[in-house]
């Protein structure tokens, strides 16, 4: 039986390092990497000048919730494979090392240039939010969709 490729492990990984990488800094917890990563992927719906990088869809806030698994996965593959390293501070904080910074800068695929822009914008606004506060932004969306 084939895996599902469609936000799957695959599919979030690259996008997931993109977002680690953007600001080698900073380090985010597993609820941040999910909540940026959903809000870069349907900008649109948080910033006015957004962009969604995978059109418009009836079901993505469906997806948010089944994301939480696939974003696990990634997490451990990354880290697996020295692209993140955890650090414990309230709680597992995830960075990008140099290693994952380097391979992931180089990255030039017009979908990762693209996937860079709309998180330039989303962490420029929302980069302040504590995680309640970005699942509160996201599901307040989710209602006002419905």
């Amino acid at each position: 039986m084939m895996e599902r490729l469609y936000n799957s492990k695959y599919e979030i990984r690259p996008r997931i390092m993109l977002l680690a990488a953007y600001d080698p800094a900073r380090d985010f917890s597993e609820d941040q990497l999910i909540a940026f990563d959903f809000m870069t992927v349907y900008s649109h719906e948080f910033l006015a000048d957004g962009h969604n990088l995978h059109g418009d869809n009836g079901f993505k806030y469906s997806e948010f919730s089944a994301r939480k698994e696939a974003v696990s996965d990634a997490i451990k593959a990354l880290v697996r494979q020295g692209w993140l390293r955890v650090e414990l501070k309230n709680g597992f904080r995830y960075i990008a090392t140099e290693d994952g910074v380097h391979r992931f800068a180089q990255m030039e695929s017009s979908y990762s240039q693209e996937y860079k822009k709309q998180l330039g914008m989303i962490l420029g606004k929302f980069s302040n939010y504590s995680e309640d506060a970005l699942q509160k932004l996201i599901r307040a969306k989710a209602i006002k969709d419905d």
